[in-house]
């Protein structure tokens, strides 16, 4: 996969912002009206910048070598989609968010968010560099309203302990087995007490029901992105069938107690602490 090739995130703007900024770089105006910070001079609020998350002090700090003259405000935390909502009703929302692609459209539709078609082009940005889906995503009407950041990858994390014990290769596990893939998510999983001590396969709901949905043939939207396909069969069985590995392995509450203690990144991650058997997992990579 070419590293120019981008595929998750997008960066937006929102309606009543006059001030148009991509990342690193300013355009339209940093600090227009609208945008004077109170003790004159321009100003520049952004949302969904988390620190002391690595790559958000990293572009914080480029933006202030480069735009000395702007006083950065950078709202802690995730996305908070209530606070942006509510920012921009009040008639002062951040002038840069930064937020998962797949809220764009609705924003956009909305008119929470401004077009990025002037910024684009001001600042040369190859948007045909990303892919298709990519760009889609991001795109209402012809116009742009935000530019893609990460692409990521699905891939297959597996417990070589946890499936040795269920008498399994590892390397034979194959998902798209929905019977053999259940038969096995028992094997591995232990409860003891009434309490989780590991998950056989992790399904990860909600969040993979478009891959659940998928793999069963089926998509969440039309091919537009404007019409809802809820109600498919195809989607209803694949959710059936997920959430029936929850159910059978201890149920939804007691995985979120136990999924509440992970250390996902560090040393004591899941899979090195024996508390998962397997799982499909995001891979993301900045482009």
């Amino acid at each position: 996969m070419s590293p120019s090739r981008r595929n998750r995130t997008g960066m937006v703007v929102p309606a009543g912002a006059l001030a148009a900024v991509l990342p690193l770089s300013a355009c339209g105006g940093v600090g227009a009206a609208g945008g004077a910070s109170a003790g004159g001079g321009s100003a520049l609020t952004t949302m969904g910048f988390g620190f002391p998350d690595e790559i958000a002090t990293t572009r914080a700090d480029a933006f202030k070598r480069a735009h000395p003259e702007v006083r950065l405000t950078v709202n802690q935390g995730q996305f908070d989609e209530q606070a942006f909502l509510s920012a921009v009703a009040s008639g002062n929302p951040p002038d840069v968010v930064y937020l998962d692609r797949q809220l764009i459209g609705t924003y956009a539709a909305r008119g929470a968010i401004q077009p990025l078609d002037d910024c684009v082009a001001k600042e040369g940005i190859a948007m045909s560099d990303f892919y298709p889906a990519a760009q889609q995503q991001v795109k209402l009407n012809g116009r742009w309203y935000g530019v893609p950041e990460f692409y990521t990858s699905i891939i297959l994390l597996v417990n070589d302990k946890a499936a040795k014990d269920a008498g399994v290769d590892p390397a034979s596990i194959d998902t798209s087995d929905w019977d053999a893939l259940a038969a096995l998510a028992g094997k591995m999983n232990k409860v003891s007490g009434g309490r989780i001590e590991r998950f056989g396969f992790y399904p990860k709901l909600p969040e993979f029901l478009p891959l659940w949905a998928k793999a069963n043939g089926a998509d969440l939207l039309s091919a537009d992105g404007k019409t809802s396909r809820l109600d498919d069969p195809k989607v209803a069985e694949a959710l059936d069938y997920a959430n029936g590995l929850l159910d059978d392995q201890g149920g939804w509450t007691k995985l979120k107690a136990f999924t509440d203690t992970f250390d996902y990144f560090g040393e004591k991650n899941p899979i090195a602490e024996d508390q998962i058997g397997a799982a499909k997992a995001l891979r993301a990579a900045a482009g």
